[in-house]
């Protein structure tokens, strides 16, 4: 399940609001599940892929392997300017952009249903 924010927050004021609700940003494993997240969008929203870790290797929140990279550029996730650390999807097209991890974006939840 996913919880849409449409509040414009930081990457990383978004990745909190999600872990305060006991959720986090949402990973994307394939073109269904993109395709789903992005029908729902108005404007480009924050995902949980970053790379702040280590510069071009980009992590899902839980840890979850990136099988699935819909990239805009063929060369990203782009190292100029180094601060590009956070990933947005674009919602007109599905794909993923770096972008400044301060900037204000809506955001997805990924949400666990309750037993």
């Amino acid at each position: 399940m996913y919880l849409f924010c449409s509040t414009g927050r930081s990457w990383t004021d978004a990745r909190s609001d999600c872990q305060s609700w006991g959720d986090d940003l949402v990973s994307i494993g394939g073109d269904a599940e993109n395709e789903l997240i992005r029908m729902t969008l108005a404007d480009d929203t924050w995902i949980g892929l970053n790379d702040q870790m280590t510069e071009g290797a980009c992590v899902w929140p839980d840890r979850s392997p990136l099988g699935y990279d819909p990239w805009r550029h063929p060369d990203a996730p782009r190292g100029t300017p180094d601060t590009r650390d956070c990933v947005e999807i674009d919602a007109a097209s599905g794909d993923w952009l770096d972008v400044d991890c301060p900037a204000a974006r809506p955001f997805v939840c990924e949400v666990d249903p309750a037993p």
